[in-house]
């Protein structure tokens, strides 16, 4: 591997024009096969849906702003339970499972390896089209009819025919193609288009983060897929593999549903611990303390990740002798977690930080991503798990691991790339104040859901219980207050675009390859085939 790095491009005005002004028109981009600006939409099409979940959360959150000793009720529980399906629906296979790997995945990945573009860009372009057609079905079965399955799919509800139904379980099935695409196109990229020089102990950690969630999407998301197609002909032809009534189990839709689902878990959570892990990094100007753990780390929670769905079915057979394994290797995952925040620590101390809004996003993944693992712990311990299931713990918990991790680590991901993709710069103090705020937000909202739910207060739930009506309030007030500090950091990331002021080409000094392209990249990403370096030289 070369140690001497070429002169940074990094400038607007390169030899060639941008990706941006390589053909305007809504056909340019629609059909285009360039990977960043097909990361680009994709990125336009995740932040809607994470608006749109967002301001869902706020109307079912404002359910539990009337007293527990009122009746009056504001959505009705017909209205309370579909609106919360389609809020779980929207957040997990519109927003948390493609996330991080389509958006900042797609554009920075090749740039990152030295490449022009990913291995097989007309499939990255068919997993678009696949996300665009999940979407708008899942639209079309709130607009058809009652939509009442929890974004589990359970059964008997998910058996049941009806056009609802059927348009939902389609858009599943597309927005399981389109991560299954993009989960192709990574591991195909990694293998066969890394620069020359750029071995495995070169790459960056967001590429081991991103190597380690497309090799679970690969294998489990197919699993999952196989029982939708089944459940699909159990409504169609009465086929009853998943119906009691004719000599089917539903039990065996819950285990392929859980064998997908838990390893899906950390398809969100490694692509959020690859951009955190890079920001630190950078903005700690050290490299990553034991990388090699970091990276064996990411791959070690990718093959845990496999054995530990039986713990969602706890209540099934709790003194089984499977209920001990399943409880076991749920708890094993926490050790790679863990070290891998353990070298984080280590890589922030004696660094020169800089605490800037990517940074302050990076940290509060830290934090969530801790609160997450050792919650998690109690739930995979079959005692505690027990009285713990299908409580409000299990919500705090998946919000702090899944759901807010995923947010933060793309918000710290766009803040850190942004000059990369844009070329523009966002309003820094904003950016920061925002944060901030939506970190505290964020822990009003759902700290108090650990507390009830250790009182016993069920999930899915649509009223106050007597004695909870303070830290209800308490979670609605901070769900609003998310929502508004979410909603300025996005509106300040845009309003950059407005700007005249063009952004330095490497404003953290970074020594990853996709600072030696322009600032925003040209159509093919490099005028010249880049040198490889190590991509945690700060020297």
């Amino acid at each position: 591997m070369s140690n001497v790095a070429p002169t940074m491009a990094g400038s607007p005005s390169g030899a060639r024009a941008s990706y941006l002004d390589a053909g305007t028109g809504s056909g340019t981009w629609f059909f285009t096969l360039d990977h960043k600006r097909l990361g680009i939409m994709y990125l336009a099409g995740i932040l809607a849906a994470l608006v749109a979940g967002g301001l869902l959360a706020v109307v079912l959150r404002a359910e539990f702003w009337t007293p527990a000793e009122s009746d009056e009720s504001l959505l009705g529980v017909s209205v309370f339970h579909q609106l919360f399906t389609f809020h779980g629906l929207v957040m997990t296979f519109l927003f948390l499972l493609p996330g991080i790997s389509a958006t900042l995945g797609n554009f920075c990945l090749p740039i990152m390896l030295g490449a022009r573009n990913m291995v097989f860009p007309r499939l990255n372009l068919l997993g678009f089209w696949c996300w665009i057609g999940g979407a708008a079905l899942l639209i079309a079965s709130v607009a058809t009819g009652r939509l009442d399955l929890g974004w589990t799919l359970m059964l008997p509800y998910a058996s049941t025919t009806s056009a609802a139904v059927l348009l939902a379980l389609l858009a599943v099935l597309l927005l399981c193609a389109s991560v299954i695409l993009t989960g192709l196109n990574i591991l195909a990229t990694v293998h066969c288009r890394r620069a020359d020089g750029l071995g495995w102990r070169q790459l960056p950690i967001f590429v081991w983060g991103l190597y380690s969630a497309a090799l679970v999407q690969l294998l489990a998301t197919p699993v999952f897929m196989a029982g939708l197609l089944v459940l699909l002909l159990d409504q169609s032809f009465g086929w009853g593999l998943f119906d009691p009534a004719s000599g089917g189990n539903p039990l065996l839709f819950e285990h392929l549903f859980w064998f997908y689902a838990h390893p899906a878990i950390f398809t969100m959570v490694l692509p959020g611990i690859a951009v955190v892990s890079e920001v630190i990094a950078v903005h700690s100007r050290k490299r990553i303390f034991s990388y090699g753990s970091v990276a064996f780390c990411c791959l070690a929670l990718a093959a845990v990740s496999f054995l530990g769905w039986g713990r969602h079915l706890v209540t099934v057979d709790p003194s089984g002798e499977m209920s001990v394994v399943f409880s076991l290797f749920a708890c094993l995952g926490a050790v790679p977690a863990l070290v891998i925040l353990f070298c984080w620590v280590a890589t922030l101390y004696k660094g020169r930080v800089n605490v800037n809004a990517g940074m302050l996003y990076a940290l509060g993944f830290m934090w969530m991503f801790a609160v997450g693992i050792v919650s998690g712990l109690f739930q995979a311990t079959l005692n505690t798990g027990l009285n713990l299931h299908d409580t409000l713990f299990d919500v705090a918990q998946s919000h702090y691991l899944i759901g807010g991790g995923t947010i933060w680590a793309l918000l710290a991901g766009l803040h850190h790339w942004w000059p990369k993709l844009t070329g523009r710069m966002f309003h820094e103090r904003l950016a920061f104040a925002s944060s901030l705020t939506a970190l505290v937000a964020f822990n009003l909202a759902f700290l108090p859901f650990y507390l009830m739910g250790l009182q016993g207060v069920p999930k899915r739930y649509h009223e106050v219980l007597e004695g909870d009506g303070f830290w209800q309030s308490t979670a609605t007030f901070g769900t609003v207050v998310l929502m508004a500090a979410l909603l300025v950091a996005l509106l300040n990331l845009l309003a950059s675009l407005r700007s005249k002021q063009a952004a330095p080409g490497n404003p953290w000094d970074a020594a990853s390859l996709e600072w030696q392209a322009a600032s925003p990249p040209s159509a093919q990403n490099f005028d010249e085939p880049p040198a490889a370096r190590d991509p945690y030289d700060f020297a």
